[in-house]
């Protein structure tokens, strides 16, 4: 079954990244990590949406794995002082996010952008921190190609 860092590597880049100001959060049990996992299809030339919650992290870190690698880059991050976009991004996709949210927004989609999008978030409650990895698997479909596809698309 391995550590929670056999797992998810992704929970070392999550804590190396928290600032210091939030150094006297309580973590919950880490084996109460929350893992959600969505797939969602978009059409190359239009926009797609990819969640991370339906309420905005108190922190949160976007990051993108290429298909065939084991490596990611950050793309996005807010540490509660407003959104980040990191150069890397891009070379992925024109990105930002939705206004006033944690959904991460690519535009004029390239088929290049298939893979996976995992969003790190921090929610500060009442008894601790809790810890939810949102993988966002994409497919990218080419828009000329797509004919009848379109019913079970996600379109922003």
């Amino acid at each position: 079954m391995g550590t929670l860092l056999d797992r998810n590597p992704y929970f070392c880049l999550l804590i190396f990244l928290l600032p210091s100001h939030l150094a006297g959060l309580q973590i919950l049990d880490p084996e109460e990590v929350e893992y959600v996992r969505h797939q969602t299809t978009g059409v190359a030339g239009h926009s797609v949406e990819l969640g991370c919650g339906s309420d905005p992290p108190s922190i949160f870190i976007w990051a993108y794995t290429k298909p065939g690698s084991e490596s990611n880059q950050v793309l996005l991050y807010d540490y509660g002082h407003g959104p980040k976009l990191q150069p890397l991004s891009k070379d992925v996709a024109d990105m930002g996010l939705v206004f006033n949210s944690s959904t991460l927004l690519i535009n004029n989609l390239p088929l290049s952008a298939k893979g996976l999008y995992t969003c790190q978030a921090l929610y500060e409650t009442d008894s601790g921190a809790k810890i939810t990895f949102y993988y966002n698997h994409l497919e990218v479909l080419d828009g000329e190609d797509s004919g009848s596809a379109f019913s079970n698309i996600t379109l922003a």
